[in-house]
């Protein structure tokens, strides 16, 4: 189960985004022993996946305070804490190319 500011999170990314983009979750709280991720995803934890959108894309890469990438992909971060890793590149364990959200434990809606 995602906890409360992972769901807030996600649906004030979809209503701040608006209806150019479409906001979909394919992955949240991953059964114990999954190894995608084992780190990350659990259950209440505000990790969660979602799927590409060019207009999510856009509005992500659009509106970051500032960005940086790595192995894992590119990392933008919001103006509020949130993150987002594109995970779009060749190497990402077997998975379709998504964003990787980690939503800010203190995730606040921001003007």
């Amino acid at each position: 189960k995602l906890p409360n500011n992972a769901i807030a999170g996600a649906e004030d990314l979809a209503e701040d985004c608006g209806p150019d983009c479409n906001v979909v979750i394919t992955s949240g709280a991953r059964q114990p022993g999954n190894p995608v991720a084992p780190g990350e995803h659990g259950t209440g934890k505000p990790v969660f996946d979602l799927g590409k959108d060019p207009g999510l894309d856009n509005y992500i890469s659009d509106n970051a305070s500032r960005q940086w990438t790595d192995n894992s992909g590119t990392h933008y971060i919001m103006p509020n804490g949130d993150e987002y890793l594109d995970e779009n590149y060749g190497n990402t364990g077997g998975t379709a190319p998504h964003w990787h959200v980690r939503i800010n434990a203190d995730h606040m809606k921001t003007a």
